[in-house]
């Protein structure tokens, strides 16, 4: 069961909405639940259509079991995308701000981009699309936008804290396409790994994860004392990265590592349970 939610992507979805939530628990603002679910539902929908999109392209058995669950039940995953995209827009609110609304089309916008962007990349082969960096720029202002628009002007450590955000989620996709670098080129899917090879983004990889680990660890001797355990989240979640990123072969037995890549952006719901609990 475990593992058609994650070929389903659900818990990326899950995840986006707990990623909101610890974003506006950090802010100190609170968010009706119906945005909870559009998010949830909006990520859903954009990760299933890249997969389809994927599943669609790939003319052999996929490398991959998402792209092969993606294969096998195509025509009933894109009738509960053609469904999800009428259910997204029946239960957008009426009350809506008009400039929340702009800023969500400027978004809208963008993954239209990404999607454009790599159908061009498929058609011509062109292997010079960073598709991680669209994807985590994209989740992060998804995760950020109602917040950020509520608690307008950001200071200096919560734009920080959004960037730790994004290099969080860039690693994440980074790690995916280092640790599945066999059935990428198998495939030809645009990624990381044929953007720049193996060995210079692990390099990257690792890179990253160090920089974010220490911007963390630096920006807790200025922080207010109530972000610590914000702040301490977003470490951990590097920290799991890090693990698998040093000790791969460990991880990629029945694709532990997508459970733990895709699973840390769970664990800020602690953090915020946590933070309801001893501010109720």
């Amino acid at each position: 069961m475990y593992r058609i939610i994650r070929h389903l992507s659900i818990d990326v979805s899950i995840g986006a909405a707990v990623m909101m939530g610890l974003v506006a628990t950090s802010f100190g603002i609170k968010i009706e639940g119906v945005y909870y679910f559009l998010l949830a539902l909006i990520t859903w929908l954009i990760y299933t259509a890249d997969h389809l999109m994927d599943a669609r392209n790939i003319k052999h058995v996929a490398g991959t079991p998402r792209h092969r669950f993606h294969q096998k039940h195509y025509r009933g995953i894109l009738t509960a995308e053609i469904i999800g995209i009428f259910l997204f827009v029946a239960l957008i609110p009426r009350d809506l701000e008009l400039d929340l609304f702009r800023l969500s089309l400027l978004l809208a916008g963008l993954i239209l981009l990404y999607f454009l962007s790599l159908i061009w990349a498929r058609k011509t082969q062109f292997r010079w699309v960073l598709k991680e960096l669209f994807i985590a720029l994209c989740y992060t202002l998804g995760v950020s936008l109602i917040p950020v628009y509520r608690h307008w002007p950001p200071g200096l450590f919560d734009w920080i804290f959004l960037i730790r955000i994004l290099f969080l989620a860039l690693c994440n996709l980074f790690l995916f396409s280092w640790m599945e670098s066999g059935s990428d080129m198998q495939d030809r899917n645009p990624s990381a790994i044929r953007f720049m090879g193996a060995r210079p983004l692990q390099v990257l990889l690792r890179f990253c994860l160090w920089l974010n680990l220490a911007a963390g660890l630096l920006i807790l001797v200025f922080i207010p004392v109530q972000s610590w355990l914000f702040s301490l989240t977003l470490s951990l979640m590097n920290l799991v990265l890090l693990a698998v990123a040093y000790r791969p072969h460990r991880f990629r037995k029945n694709e532990l590592y997508r459970v733990l890549g895709d699973g840390i952006f769970l664990l800020p719901l602690l953090s915020i349970l946590w933070y309801l609990m001893q501010h109720r």
